[in-house]
């Protein structure tokens, strides 16, 4: 019988340290989410291509949110609640370096019409996730109301919106490549500690049997009792963080008005 243990998180002061700085990324990102393109912005640029213009910033918006979300509660689990999980705390981290990649990957390139096109490729992906879910629900007995629109039909009006405007659509990579692409050393990849969280949250027994593992075997039952490994939690939770700031960072910069070009005297 395999049974979870729950230990006091006595976290190391690294830990400590980054989970701390969550609040203050999220102050740094949340205004710009709210405000208005500022002239001069890649936002603003990208804002001039017409409607799809507005997909890059929404949707790594979003993106943020749902990272932000579950950075925050980590930390409020570790720091506020002083408690360690076995296993949850990886599974709400792994949003987190999902996310924060693909956020960077759609905000990239230097061209807008490279980046709404990142944006449009990533529309239709969720699109196609959604009409699968909706097929689901009138399985059960699900009826939209006459005014919604299908996943199907919004996808087909976005790909037509793409093609009117010349824009093609581009396919976004797996989290596994984007994290090879945006290391956060460069040549190294942290794609192994996004597979720590996806086992956990596919109950992927490899990634169950990496905790402290305590074992008894009597006579007429053994068990074995799991407690989180630190150092392992405590890498996988820093570099989680390190990629909300460098996620962030982007987001901000993506906000802001491009650095005017003085000239100089030759």
């Amino acid at each position: 019988m395999a049974r979870p243990g729950e230990r006091d998180a006595a976290l190391p002061p690294l830990l400590a340290q980054e989970l701390a700085r969550v609040p203050t990324l999220h102050a740094a990102y949340e205004p710009r989410a709210m405000m208005l393109p500022i002239r001069g912005s890649r936002c603003w640029e990208d804002r001039l291509l017409g409607v799809l213009g507005e997909r890059p910033g929404a949707t790594a918006s979003t993106k943020l949110a749902v990272a932000f979300d579950h950075a925050d509660l980590v930390r409020r689990l570790l720091m506020e609640v002083k408690t360690l999980p076995v296993w949850a705390h990886l599974t709400l981290v792994r949003p987190v370096f999902e996310t924060c990649v693909q956020v960077r990957w759609l905000l990239e390139p230097n061209s807008p019409r490279e980046r709404v096109g990142r944006a449009v490729g990533a529309a239709l992906s969720d699109l196609r996730w959604r009409a699968m879910i909706e097929a689901d629900m009138r399985g059960i007995g699900w009826t939209p109301s006459a005014s919604a629109q299908s996943g199907t039909d919004r996808s087909a009006e976005v790909a037509r919106q793409a093609a009117d405007a010349g824009i093609p659509a581009a396919t976004m990579p797996d989290t596994t490549r984007l994290l090879r692409h945006f290391g956060l050393i460069p040549g190294r990849s942290q794609s192994y500690l996004f597979r720590f969280t996806s086992g956990v949250a596919h109950a992927q027994i490899w990634a169950a049997l990496s905790g402290d593992v305590e074992q008894y075997h009597g006579e007429t039952f053994s068990w074995q009792s799991y407690e989180a490994n630190t150092d392992l939690t405590a890498s996988i939770l820093v570099a989680a963080v390190r990629h909300l700031e460098l996620a962030g960072s982007a987001f901000v910069a993506y906000h802001e008005p491009a650095a005017p070009v003085v000239a100089t005297d030759g």
